[in-house]
């Protein structure tokens, strides 16, 4: 085999080592960071079933700790409570549920003297959370393929009932 040749193999060699490194690293980092977001995630639901209540700290130390990451995210709380509908002459009681999301939840947390929201037991909480921009394994394997890939990377959802009401 000639010089060229050689050149030409050593600078493939070195190519699909870096990339395949990279790979490998990104992919490592990304999976970091989701089990970060998921105990992130499961400490604030936790806190919130067995405190019956969002304070704007607990809700500030969660986004803080999902932008320590890196990256950006979608977050999506759902609370859900039954009503009793009263009956009358004509109607039955009847049980409904009402949800309230993350935009009533955020604004009762801002809107309040105390800033916090308050939950029954027996209500359900739900958090989810998800990357909107791409993590670093997306950049590198879409570098390395020549297209994106835009699905979520990094998904987390949690929740449960609602437990306590110690609203001290």
């Amino acid at each position: 085999m000639d010089i060229v040749g050689k050149f030409i193999s050593a600078v493939i060699a070195i190519i699909v080592l870096f990339v395949g490194t990279s790979l490998v690293t990104t992919n490592l980092f990304d999976m970091v960071t989701l089990e970060r977001v998921k105990a992130l995630t499961l400490n604030f639901t936790d806190e919130v079933k067995e405190q019956g209540k969002i304070t704007p700290g607990m809700y500030e130390n969660f986004i803080q700790g999902l932008d320590a990451t890196g990256n950006l995210y979608d977050v999506k709380i759902i609370y859900t409570k039954d009503v009793v509908v009263p009956g009358d002459e004509e109607r039955e009681v009847s049980e409904t549920n009402e949800s309230f999301y993350t935009d009533d939840i955020v604004a009762g947390i801002d809107g309040r003297a105390d800033g916090e929201v308050h939950f029954n037991a027996g209500d359900y909480i739900s958090v989810s959370v998800t990357n909107r921009d791409m993590t670093y394994f997306q950049k590198v394997s879409n570098l390395a393929r020549m297209r994106s890939a835009s699905t979520p990377r990094i998904e987390v959802h949690a929740g449960g009932e609602i437990r306590d009401e110690n609203w001290d």
